[in-house]
């Protein structure tokens, strides 16, 4: 069974709101049936027992203490998700970076600064779904209005693992992009950042051993800013070669995904299918010496194997090789997880989740 998390605006009335009743039907269904009621003053609620990844249109209504019931609100729809969130169910992971709860105990998404006056504040997840301008800030209110109309860039992604790998870029003219002049970037209705050139965000070192899992969802530009690689992640000194692992999109000249590393020697695999332009989920495996990619659900394809890898103690770094003036990735970016395990048996339901 699956799940739907809610939270709303708390309502005013001149009697005083004594309790919320909320409103479900299946997406296009005829009419509306109550699941349950919330004394006031909550502002959010579960439902339970629904179908997984099935659409639902949730509307809420109030009553005061004269029994007044107010207008409907606006219509929302969501998908229920199974019970639990993401690394919930799939435990393990030593890194996990979104603009969506993926942790039960996660209460935050990231520190963004305004450029205006170079102000930061923290931004609170949401139960469910994405970070919105309506969402929490530690600075009072809400995001939209915190940022007004400036652009306002991310200084720290937090880890939502638990084990503290923030993401961490310190310096101004580096930060990505989270709203551009008072408007939230969104990727197919949801939160995400901009990288340009320039743009990197670090996390401690992620890749200790020769197996991992890596998922993301990510929406590459139609062309990379320069005559290299769009790099998705990097974990690279810059300057060492040797124990460097990557994940990119390569040229035009190209247009493929890759992967690369090096044992000594630089491999370097490309897969069959071009890169998107569009928003896509991937899934990247290092197991038994062998390298895959899988794209959009695709079944995983072998781009290096049979090489033995010894993974390099650097940072992790997003959005570029690290320490590089060239191969940045270019476009927007809303989850990236690893795993130093094999959770290639529970790809389908994490692309899905």
């Amino acid at each position: 069974m699956a799940v739907i998390d809610i939270k709303w605006t708390e309502a005013t009335d001149n009697v005083g709101v004594v309790e919320y009743q909320i409103h479900y039907r299946v997406t296009g269904a005829p009419g509306f049936s109550q699941f349950g009621t919330v004394a006031y003053p909550a502002t959010t609620f579960q439902l339970t027992g629904l179908t997984e990844n099935e659409s639902y249109d949730i509307k809420i209504t109030a009553t005061d203490a004269a029994l007044n019931v107010s207008n409907d609100s606006n219509i929302v729809t969501y998908e229920a998700y199974g019970d639990g969130y993401l690394l919930d169910q799939y435990t393990g992971a030593v890194g996990a970076y979104s603009f969506r709860k993926l942790s039960s105990s996660a209460t935050f998404c990231c520190v963004v600064r305004r450029d205006s006056d170079d102000a930061e504040t923290t931004v609170s997840l949401e139960d469910s779904g994405s970070i919105t301008l309506a969402s929490d800030v530690s600075a009072g209110g809400d995001l939209g209005t915190w940022a007004g109309s400036n652009d306002v860039f991310v200084t720290q992604w937090f880890d939502q693992s638990s084990n503290g790998n923030n993401a961490v870029q310190a310096t101004n003219s580096n930060q990505p992009r989270l709203i551009n002049n008072g408007t939230l970037y969104m990727s197919n209705g949801n939160a995400a950042i901009q990288f340009l050139a320039n743009n990197i965000i670090s996390a401690p070192r992620l890749i200790s051993i020769d197996t991992w899992s890596f998922h993301g969802v990510v929406t590459p530009f139609e062309s990379p800013p320069n005559s290299g690689s769009s790099v998705i992640a990097c974990q690279h000194s810059g300057a060492t070669t040797v124990g460097r692992v990557g994940f990119a999109f390569q040229t035009a000249s190209d247009a493929k995904t890759r992967m690369f590393l090096n044992n000594g020697t630089t491999y370097a695999g490309s897969h069959s299918t071009n890169w998107p332009t569009d928003q896509t989920s991937f899934s990247n495996y290092g197991l038994n010496n062998n390298y895959s990619w899988s794209q959009d659900g695709a079944t995983p394809e072998t781009l290096i194997s049979g090489q033995s890898f010894t993974p390099l103690n650097e940072n992790f770094h997003i959005g570029n090789y690290g320490n590089n003036a060239s191969n940045w990735y270019n476009g927007y970016m809303q989850e990236l997880i690893m795993y130093p395990s094999d959770e290639s048996s529970n790809r389908s339901a994490i692309e899905t989740n």
